[in-house]
């Protein structure tokens, strides 16, 4: 199993950040390999919800379904793929999002296994996971840019908020 956590800072609010981020009707926005994702599920988002996400992982692109396994806002997320989807056998992300001086610290991290036994987990080591490593890197600063923006081009409060589930207790 592969484990691969990144982190950036984003100087922003940290409702703005969660909702962006932790929504995954924005994915396509930011992430480096997914193409669209949308909500199978209704609002709000809960454990349980599920997201279906359109991504490329090399040259393939793949459809899979995610449900939400962890949802605390604004502090994290955390979903699984399904299984019999995808391009793993297994695969599952979460993200963490800290308060600090600077702005929020957003760590998006995800565990993955290839199918293949012992020769899926040589290709991961030698080919696929520097990929995805370099995928979550990209996508970190694609987020911290769009949240940083100032201008009409930015996601507002406003526009974030209003897609933002209502969680209650």
């Amino acid at each position: 199993m592969a484990r691969i956590e990144c982190q950036v800072v984003i100087r922003a609010p940290l409702d703005r950040v969660f909702w962006f981020l932790a929504n995954g009707d924005h994915a396509a926005e930011w992430s480096a390999s997914v193409r669209e994702a949308h909500h199978e599920t209704s609002l709000p988002i809960r454990v349980g919800s599920r997201l279906v996400v359109r991504a490329h992982a090399g040259r393939r692109e793949y459809v899979w379904t995610q449900e939400v396994t962890g949802w605390e806002p604004p502090n994290s997320f955390a979903d699984r793929m399904l299984p019999g989807q995808g391009p793993f056998r297994t695969f599952q992300d979460w993200g963490r999002f800290e308060p600090t001086p600077e702005g929020v610290r957003f760590t998006f991290g995800l565990e993955y296994t290839l199918p293949g036994g012992p020769l899926g987990w040589l290709v991961d080591r030698l080919v696929i996971a520097p990929r995805v490593r370099a995928d979550q890197r990209r996508s970190l600063e694609n987020a911290r840019l769009l949240l940083e923006q100032v201008g009409a081009a930015a996601p507002s409060v406003a526009d974030i908020s209003s897609t933002a589930p209502v969680v209650s207790s």
